[in-house]
């Protein structure tokens, strides 16, 4: 295995590069200059890599429109990521407690099916506890004297992903009860939408690239779906589905009309994100 023994560049090499080696034209030096120095050169490249693959002529200053439509793209689907978030934490509470009248039914691991994970799950969630500086974790610390604070506390020390493989790993009759809020019968296709969007979640978080992504975590397409969606390539389009089947169970939104609105600002084909006509029609 070879060791990576080339030079670091500077701002001007890096530019010079770019359109020399990429034949990337640029009006404007000082924005190219303020992009690479904080937006860094090899976040930059999978973005006039759409347009290489392409085989399109590109600009510096098309590839900060791209890149700058990719930003707001994970902002907005971070808005709506986190109404789902805090709504599925807040049922997955509500309703265990309720069904087993036991605030601490967290604890109990007679309810959830693979005992390891449930293990490590929850000394996950107690080093949680402990470590955290939220008001409510210091007053339950100081008020009493148990390994956790009710479930519907709980939920709130766990991330979307960790709440996913709480709900995963849940027998699928309590999963179902929450599953139903969310107008869904299938505790499978239920877990394999959290898995989905724990992909999406994780790449907003880390301002991963994501406007024409082909995604790696695929869920079930419910059956009414499926002849419209792509079973094999999942773009924005199928996040799109997950994201509005659950909403519209929870408040109005306007998420893909949000999304369309963004796309034709920056002037971005939709294409690219899944969103064709097919897709579209099924969508709004």
């Amino acid at each position: 295995m070879k060791t990576y023994n080339k030079p670091p560049l500077t701002l001007q090499e890096q530019l010079n590069h770019i359109k020399e080696y990429y034949k990337i034209s640029c009006k404007n030096d000082d924005l190219a200059f303020f992009y690479l120095k904080h937006h860094n050169y090899y976040r930059l490249r999978g973005y006039w890599l759409h347009f290489e693959k392409k085989g399109l002529k590109a600009t510096f200053e098309n590839i900060v429109n791209l890149y700058n439509f990719d930003n707001e793209l994970r902002l907005l689907l971070s808005k709506y990521l986190q109404t789902i978030e805090i709504s599925i934490k807040s049922n997955f509470a509500y309703i265990l407690a309720i069904k087993y009248v036991n605030a601490h039914i967290i604890l109990d691991e007679s309810i959830f099916k693979n005992k390891e994970y449930y293990k490590s799950g929850i000394e996950k969630l107690k080093q949680s506890f402990n470590d955290s500086d939220e008001i409510f974790a210091i007053h339950y610390r100081k008020t009493y004297k148990e390994p956790l604070p009710p479930i519907w506390v709980s939920v709130e020390l766990m991330t979307f992903g960790e709440l996913s493989k709480w709900i995963n790993n849940l027998n699928d009759k309590d999963t179902k009860l929450i599953a139903k809020e969310y107008g869904i019968k299938s505790a499978h296709i239920f877990k394999s939408f959290l898995y989905h969007l724990t992909e999406i979640r994780n790449k907003c978080a880390h301002h991963s690239r994501i406007w024409n992504k082909s995604f790696s975590h695929k869920f079930v397409i419910p059956r009414k779906y499926k002849e419209y969606f792509d079973n094999d390539t999942y773009k924005l389009s199928h996040t799109l589905l997950v994201m509005k089947l659950l909403l519209d169970k929870i408040n109005k939104n306007n998420i893909v009309n949000e999304v369309i609105e963004l796309a034709n600002n920056y002037k971005i084909p939709l294409n690219e994100m899944g969103l064709n006509e097919t897709t579209l029609k099924v969508l709004q």
